[in-house]
Order: structure tokens, then sequence, then C-alpha cells
């Protein structure tokens, strides 16, 4: 109550301030959100509805992901879920791994405030590579994952069609609702005289990614801030996957965390890269002998709690 007066006093005070941010955000989307986002979630629509047959449901729900962006992954799982392809646990475990960012964002945006695509893809790899350790950290146990049989008729492709696009078009005017909404905000925040004395790229970008990775450029560590601001994803990001999720029933656990703990894995490897590729493959052998260690607990707990039963 206290944030919704807040904000509200905040659009009184500083109505050109936001009427700024609206139409930035409106930009935003047409030229960068919209045609990056709409044909991945366009396609993820139609392969769920299709009942594509995958051995690894998950497996290509989290490829999804860092293919096509922020939040496409998220749209993938809940369209399985709503085809009834995932069961709903398993659903809600692997959103926490399966919202990642996508080479466009780093190749064309990072890389050009950078002014080395290189380095963009250099952070991608990076991003996929925390990726990669926070889903062999959070994702559930294979045997546990248990399919519900599909009991309605398969659609024809034509239905799945015009499904697909209502759908998408559905879920692209609540992303880019978002979108502008956190860049107005984020405007009114920078006439702010505060402002001035705070980190913007990390402020900004934890809200909202666009705004606070076009701010690295006069920004020290840049590097490392944009790989973490990359594995977070930013709180425009996480309120476009709850629209997502929340939409089909689901309740998702530990969300926050692991995408906290994307970015700092993200900015670790993303130093130890700055400081030497010897010690980067140091780190990245490191944090999988955790993964490794970690799932090695995970299966010893199970037998012993069988033993017990």
């Amino acid at each position: 109550m206290f944030i919704a007066i807040a904000l509200m006093f905040l659009l009184i005070l500083f109505p050109s301030s936001a009427a700024e941010g609206c139409a930035r955000g409106l930009q935003i989307c047409a030229k960068a959100v919209v045609p990056a986002l709409f044909p991945f979630l366009f396609a993820a629509k139609v392969l769920s509805s299709q009942q594509v047959r995958i051995r690894n449901r998950l497996l290509y729900a989290f490829v999804f992901s860092l293919l096509g962006g922020y939040p496409v992954g998220v749209a993938t799982v809940c369209s399985m879920y709503q085809e009834r392809i995932l069961t709903k646990r398993s659903a809600e475990q692997a959103i926490v791994f399966c919202n990642n960012s996508g080479p466009g964002f780093f190749i064309g945006l990072i890389g050009s405030i950078f002014g080395d695509v290189r380095l963009g893809l250099v952070l991608y790899a990076i991003h996929v590579f925390s990726a990669i350790i926070c889903a062999m950290l959070f994702a559930p146990n294979a045997k546990k994952i248990t399919v519900q049989p599909i009991v309605s008729n398969k659609k024809s492709f034509a239905q799945s069609f015009s499904d697909a696009v209502g759908a998408s078009c559905t879920s692209m005017l609540q992303i880019c609702a978002l979108v502008t909404l956190f860049q107005s905000f984020s405007t009114i925040l920078e006439t702010l005289p505060m402002a001035e004395h705070l980190p913007q790229a990390i402020l900004f970008g934890s809200f909202e990614l666009t705004s606070g990775i076009s701010r690295l450029s006069a920004t020290p560590n840049s590097f490392v801030i944009a790989a973490f601001l990359m594995g977070w994803g930013g709180f425009c990001v996480h309120m476009q996957a709850m629209t997502l999720w929340k939409s089909v029933g689901l309740n998702v656990h530990h969300y926050f965390a692991e995408k906290l703990l994307h970015g700092l894995i993200s900015a670790q490897l993303a130093y130890s890269f700055h400081i030497g590729i010897a010690f980067f493959c140091f780190s990245l052998l490191l944090w999988l002998t955790v993964c490794v260690f970690s799932n090695i607990c995970k299966k010893w707990g199970r037998k012993k709690q069988k033993v017990i039963v």
C-alpha cells in the first residue's frame, strides 16, 4: 500500500518525466522487445500445442530459454504445463532455472555498448555457463519427473497456429506494458538529485535491464556488472515471468534466490575471465565440481531416506 501511494506521488510530481519514460518504453518495445520475443513466444506455443515428442522436456525448455531470451523460457514451461506435457510440480521447478537471456541482447545491445561484439559473445558464454550451473543445482530428479497423460485430442496445425498467435499477443501486451511502466519510473528516478550519487548502472539495471545496461559505458568494472545484471534479470523481467506463471496457476518457490545466484555466479566468472583464461577455467571447474558434489549428496540423502523408511 505504501509503495503504491509513493509511486502515485512520483507520477503527480514528475508528470513530464513519466511521459518521457513511457515514450522511451514504447520505443524500446517497438525496436527491441517485440522483434526479439514475439517469434519465440509464438514458436514455443505452437510446438507445445502440437505435442512434439521430446525425450527430455526440461532440457528442451532450458535450451529454448537460452535461445529466446527473457521470458521465453517461462512461457515455454507454462505452455507445456497447459498442454499437460509437464506436471505442475515439474513446471514450478523448471521455471526457477528456465528464465534466461538470449544471444540477441548480448550481441546487439551489449556488443554495441562495449564497442566489440566479441565481448558480447563472451558475456553470453558466461551467462550460459552460469545458467547450466544453476540448472544442475536446482533441476529436479529425473526419476521424479512424471508427465501427465494428454487426454485431449491433438489440435490441427491451423488451430494451433491461430491459438498461438492469440496467446503470444496477450503475453506480448503484458510484457510491453511492464517494460513501459518500469521505463517510466526509471526516468522519474533519473531526475531525482540523489540519483547522481548512486551507482546508476546497478540501481537502474536491477529494476529494468535496458536502463542499466545503457549506462555501463561510463561505469568502472562494467564487464563484471553487465554479467551480474544479465544473470539477475531485473524486476521488470521477474514481473513478466510472474505474470506468465500466475496466469496458468503455478506457484514458484526459490525463484528470486536462484536468479540472484545466477547473477553472482556470472559476475564471479566474468571477474575471473578479466584476470585470465586460466583462472576462468579453474573457476568454472570449481563450480562444476560443486554441482556434481551437490547432486551426489542429494542422491545419497534420498537413498538413506529410503533405507530409513
